[in-house]
């Protein structure tokens, strides 16, 4: 008897889900979308990215589901065309009980400002570019030089997150350029000088070896005494003396002839601190 029951249960579960499904088909056939909500998530960063921007967005592109059938509304499809948009960092958009579309919008959060290719961005920790416009301002780390798909601008986040997480450093950084991927300079906003960090490796020693220059050095060798300060070798700081010209102009990197310092003046080494009376 029970094993009966069971049988009748499972067919009437199973009749109900069948009504249900082709229920759920001619309701989408016959009803419309009633309209459209839409939720931007709040940045302070990226306020011109409002509900009104996308809802004008949708008509332009003419994807607006307002009045369409549920069953020819293609969320997916909305969802990537605000997710190529280069304000929008993710986009979300599903079909509510209400009948209406609900499209959640992320506006785009940029950590540096990026100067590449004679243009002028923001950039986001996915590599993702805006350019910059009259649309809005945002006070970022600035970041310039040479990038490839082999070293991109990404790839100096982690030394950018360091600094900005460090006080010192922040106030002192004034911008990064790289040279190539081997020559990676700090401007510092102590005007005279640049520092050549070498690769984005180990940055944490190099920032300390640097500080530590700041320190016990150039107090005493006059702060305008070095043209170029270099922290990429380990075990030594290297400073180069004043001669004028462009403080970035760096020979083509050779991997050959990064194996030991160049022809500059050894201002002090790890081990301690005298500084060489002949600099």
């Amino acid at each position: 008897m029970k094993k009966v029951f069971l049988c009748i249960s499972l067919v009437l579960v199973a009749a109900y889900m069948l009504a249900a499904f082709i229920w759920t088909g001619k309701f989408f056939q016959k009803e419309r979308c009633e309209g459209v909500r839409v939720i931007v998530e709040q940045r302070d960063t990226v306020q011109f990215v409002t509900p009104e921007l996308i809802v004008n967005e949708l008509v332009r592109m003419k994807i607006d589901p307002k009045g369409k059938l549920l069953s020819e509304i293609d969320t997916e499809g909305i969802e990537e065309a605000f997710k190529k948009k280069d304000y929008v960092e993710d986009a979300q958009c599903y079909l509510k009980s209400d009948n209406n579309v609900v499209i959640d919008i992320v506006p785009i959060q940029p950590v540096v400002r990026l100067f590449a290719d004679s243009s002028s961005y923001y950039m986001n920790r996915e590599g993702k570019l805006v350019a910059t416009d009259e649309r809005f301002f945002v006070d970022l780390p600035v970041l310039s030089g040479n990038f490839s798909d082999n070293f991109p601008a990404t790839r100096l986040l982690p030394m950018i997150d360091y600094i900005e997480g460090n006080p010192v450093l922040r106030d002192l950084v004034s911008s990064i350029e790289v040279s190539d991927s081997n020559n990676i300079f700090i401007i510092p906003n102590i005007a005279g000088h640049v520092v050549n960090m070498g690769t984005a490796d180990g940055y944490e020693s190099k920032f300390a070896k640097l500080l530590r220059m700041y320190r016990e050095v150039l107090p005493v060798k006059g702060w305008d005494m070095y043209d170029t300060i270099s922290v990429k070798w380990d075990h030594q700081i290297v400073a180069k003396k004043r001669r004028g010209g462009s403080r970035l102009n760096v020979a083509e990197y050779l991997p050959e002839e990064d194996e030991s310092a160049p022809d500059m003046e050894t201002v002090m080494t790890s081990s301690g601190n005298k500084v060489k009376d002949n600099i």
